[in-house]
């Protein structure tokens, strides 16, 4: 059976990066891209998409926006929903400690 398209639902992201990588994912599954098409069209290479999706990758600015453009989203939106993304896991994390 083929991978389907997209992150493990259960991924966390517990830092911003990490958020900012999911929302990015999400996008671009609902847009039935894969990672390598989505880099042909914003202009970066298929490994820099990756590392981004990953939170592993600190992008520029011009980056975020051109990202936040290809969607067309505001930067300020895909901030925001990662930031309650990364709020979410967070508080996720901190209930899982309570009942250990």
């Amino acid at each position: 059976m083929p991978k389907p398209l997209g992150a493990d639902k259960r991924r966390l992201s517990r830092t911003l990066a990490q958020a900012l990588g999911a929302e990015i994912t999400d996008l671009r599954v609902k847009s039935k891209l894969n990672q390598g098409e989505l880099a042909f069209r914003l202009g970066y290479n298929e490994t820099y998409i990756r590392r981004l999706e990953r939170g592993t990758a600190n992008p520029s600015l011009e980056v975020l926006c051109t990202v936040s453009d290809f969607f067309r989203m505001s930067l300020s939106l895909l901030i925001s929903r990662a930031e309650e993304r990364s709020k979410a896991a967070v508080s996720q994390d901190s209930e899982s400690a309570k009942t250990l």
